[in-house]
């Protein structure tokens, strides 16, 4: 939901619109903003997962090369584990 904050929010990072990939400077994962509320961005990582909340100012947009490299992980990931369940 597009709210007056969220409006706000984006107007002052806007790498913080929903589906803009991030880095996450704390824990240095790759992911996708969820959004905003109550202060603090909602994050998820690129390949799916459980989100996490995060202070914006431990938020930096991500470069070309992190989102590829993400993106590339998340296939080798998802190979992988289909390997795995055809081989059993």
């Amino acid at each position: 939901m597009l709210t007056n904050r969220t409006l706000e929010v984006e107007a002052e990072a806007p790498h913080s619109r929903v589906g803009t990939v991030v880095v996450d400077t704390v824990g240095d994962p790759v992911a996708e903003c969820r959004g905003a509320t109550g202060g603090l961005w909602a994050l998820r990582p690129l390949g799916g997962g459980r989100e996490w909340d995060v202070a914006p100012d431990k938020v930096r947009p991500a470069t070309d090369g992190e989102i590829l490299g993400e993106r590339l992980a998340v296939e080798n990931r998802r190979a992988a584990w289909g390997r795995e369940v055809g081989a059993s």
